[in-house]
């Protein structure tokens, strides 16, 4: 079943953190004491949560949930894609001391809008907030909230089925040799797990749902932005296709016309560009939002009659 929601559209940032707070306790995980809950931007309340490389796939015709049709054909672009990336980063890696592996690479590509499995997430809400208002899509955005031991234990028991509780966040390592997925003690074994997701390699039989995953972060982009990602398998709506009675997923709706009231408010607290991209392009794009009034005015002269309502008027002619 989809997952419902309350569209109580929120138009300034004190409101979205009561209402953040309190979806936080409905999804909080009575099970375990952790609290760790991420967070996703969407500048469209109309947006699935489906990643890049399946985007297409979801847009045609077929049954909510079903499954991917050809895996076989989509880990050979996946591999056709990882050559080429292989070969053209490798100077990168090298300059800056990042090992060379598949994993290392599949988190950079995502990253740097290469087509990917991956969606991203990030653990901060503000971050998430500002991902949400900062385009000018004219559209009401959203904030999506997960719990990610809440959908790591939901994806593996649908692999799996046991009285035992997933609830972890995997980690990955070295891409290892295929082996059994069940060790000798009856336990899932994670490399064998990670690697099937990797390869697209299951049977028939096995929904592979997205799981919850930490990446190292390998530069200063995935640092400052508190980068993590679910993995996708072979459920193409494996995120909003929640059949379970236990609840990993929330959201909350953002008003399209406070989205600038909002960006404005978020820079007074120091979430801007270049907080999330500490680089030269971040620098750039806090620099021009920073001095836009003073040219604005000069274009103008001096003129502030309707200020804000010209902006708004401006950045949506620039768009």
């Amino acid at each position: 079943m989809k997952v419902s929601v309350e569209k109580d559209y929120i138009k300034s940032v004190s409101e979205f953190i009561t209402t953040v707070f309190n979806k936080i306790g409905n999804l909080e995980n009575d099970k375990t004491t952790d609290r760790t809950i991420w967070f996703r931007g969407e500048d469209s309340e109309k947006y699935n949560l489906v990643p890049n490389l399946y985007r297409k796939i979801s847009k045609s015709e077929i049954p909510y949930c079903q499954d991917i049709l050809n895996p076989k054909s989509i880990s050979t672009v996946e591999q056709n894609i990882d050559t080429s990336f292989y070969r053209k980063s490798t100077a990168f890696f090298a300059k800056n001391r990042i090992a060379n592996t598949p994993w290392n690479r599949y988190f950079l590509k995502q990253h740097y809008g290469v087509r990917t499995r991956l969606l991203d997430w990030t653990e901060n809400a503000l971050f998430a907030l500002f991902f949400a208002v900062s385009s000018n899509s004219g559209e009401n955005g959203k904030v999506w909230l997960l719990s990610p031991f809440k959908l790591n234990n939901y994806s593996l028991h649908k692999l799996y089925p046991s009285d035992k509780n997933f609830y972890t966040i995997l980690t990955c390592g070295k891409l290892k040799k295929k082996d059994n997925l069940i060790n000798k003690n009856g336990e899932l074994r994670a490399s064998e797990l990670l690697r099937k997701y990797y390869r697209l390699d299951f049977s028939n039989s096995e929904e592979l749902y997205p799981l919850a995953i930490y990446p190292p972060h390998l530069d200063e982009r995935m640092s400052s932005q508190q980068a993590c990602f679910t993995l996708y398998g072979n459920i193409v709506r494996g995120l909003d296709c929640n059949d379970t009675q236990e609840k990993f997923l929330d959201c909350v709706y953002i008003d399209a016309v406070s989205k600038f009231d909002i960006l404005k408010e978020l820079r007074v607290l120091g979430i801007s560009n270049y907080s999330i991209y500490p680089d030269l392009d971040g620098l750039g794009r806090t620099i021009n939002y920073d001095h836009s009034n003073d040219i604005f005015l000069t274009q103008e002269g001096n003129d502030t009659t309707n200020f804000i309502e010209k902006i708004i008027l401006r950045s949506q002619e620039i768009e």
